[in-house]
């Protein structure tokens, strides 16, 4: 399996995402929470991909309240698009 560089179009801003196989996502939890995005930005990826492997996810802190928003708005779009996850 050999993971290869894609760019991909979120809103008018070319994001790259350095590790996909076809339709895999290889990243980690602060690419896609502690990154300013937002339900658009996980639709665009679940466009893109079939199974996300998400890497690194932490023990998100209550105070936090952006990033524990922002996993579970990722999380209920990935669910109801069909996108496998994989921790």
């Amino acid at each position: 399996l050999k993971l290869i560089p894609k760019e991909i179009d979120l809103l008018g801003r070319s994001t790259l995402l350095p590790k996909t196989y076809k339709r895999l996502l290889d990243t980690n939890f602060s690419f896609m929470c502690k990154e300013n995005r937002s339900a658009v930005d996980y639709l665009e990826f679940c466009k893109h991909f079939n199974t996300i492997i998400l890497r690194d996810i932490p023990i998100i802190k209550m105070n936090e309240v952006d990033v524990l928003r922002r996993f579970i708005v990722f999380i209920d779009t990935l669910y109801d698009n069909k996108v496998k996850l994989v921790s």
